[in-house]
Order: C-alpha cells, then structure tokens, then sequence
C-alpha cells in the first residue's frame, strides 16, 4: 500500500475531534482507540465493495471501541478532503 494510502496521526486527530461525542451503536462507550505499526504510523484498512461491477477498494481509519470492540471506519479521501478545508463535518 502506498504511503498515501495510510492515515497520519493528524488525520486520526481530526476524526476524533469531529466524531468526540460518537457512542459505540452497540454498548454505548464513548471511548475510540487506534493501533500503532511498530513504525507509529495507525493501522488502517482497505474496505472492498463492488462500483459498475468492478471491485474497489477504499482507504480507511480504523477505530475501534474500547469496551466491546466494534470497528467504525473513516473513508480517508473524505476525512483529507473536510481537513484540507478546514471543515469539522458541517
């Protein structure tokens, strides 16, 4: 995967920040984690799905609860895009 396909630790900031009251939709936590490679940069994932019968896949933050364990993920070209342009999500 190329570099630019993985999060910064910047981006996963601005996503907590604009998702701080976020409750996981199953146990109602409200506390998100991320892991770390053993060179600091987050974990991150490619989400599949199927666009005009082609297989796509789409960068990812990954977050997970940190009582039960769901994952949540963050489509990483929006979260750059509402970043770059100084927007929290409105």
């Amino acid at each position: 995967m190329t570099d630019e396909a993985k999060p910064s630790l910047k981006e996963i900031a601005y996503v907590g920040d604009v998702t701080a009251n976020a409750t996981c939709p199953f146990c109602q936590n409200m506390r998100w984690s991320y892991a770390v490679n053993e060179d600091g940069t987050p974990w991150h994932s490619l989400v599949s799905y199927v666009r005009d019968g082609r297989a796509i896949s789409l960068p990812a933050i990954v977050l997970t609860c940190d009582r039960c364990g769901f994952v949540r993920h963050h489509d990483l070209a929006m979260v750059r895009l509402r970043n770059a342009e100084g927007r929290n999500g409105g």
